[in-house]
């Protein structure tokens, strides 16, 4: 298995691989802390799992959304978002997002995130 973290806090994307590593050491797991980055990587690389956070420097997490959905339906896209808003919420619900995670994440949370996907 093979899980892309999009997150522009290396604090948070370092814990979230630690966590994902612990979880199941045998899982690939890379960090890409733009859309730009992101974006290289996905082309380059099969993805069965992406944490994606909604806020990024360089685009909106919605449009990164948008774009793995088209690219890679089969991808499971988990995002990542500090705001509890209702409209967000439902939008990434729209544009298909699988699951999603309110930060602070707590350890449990992810776990059973990952327990779900994996």
């Amino acid at each position: 298995m093979k899980i892309l973290i999009i997150e522009d806090i290396d604090i948070l994307s370092d814990l979230f691989k630690q966590m994902i590593k612990f979880y199941n050491p045998d899982i690939e797991v890379e960090i890409a802390e733009t859309a730009e980055k992101a974006l290289r990587l996905l082309e380059n690389n099969n993805y069965d799992l992406v944490f994606l956070d909604v806020i990024l420097p360089d685009e909106k997490g919605t449009e990164v959304l948008k774009y793995i959905k088209e690219k890679y339906p089969h991808t499971k896209v988990i995002a990542i978002t500090g705001a509890t808003d209702e409209d967000l919420l439902k939008e990434l619900e729209n544009l298909g997002c699988d699951d999603v995670l309110i930060k602070p994440v707590k350890t449990e949370e992810l776990l059973n995130i990952l327990k779900k996907y994996i």
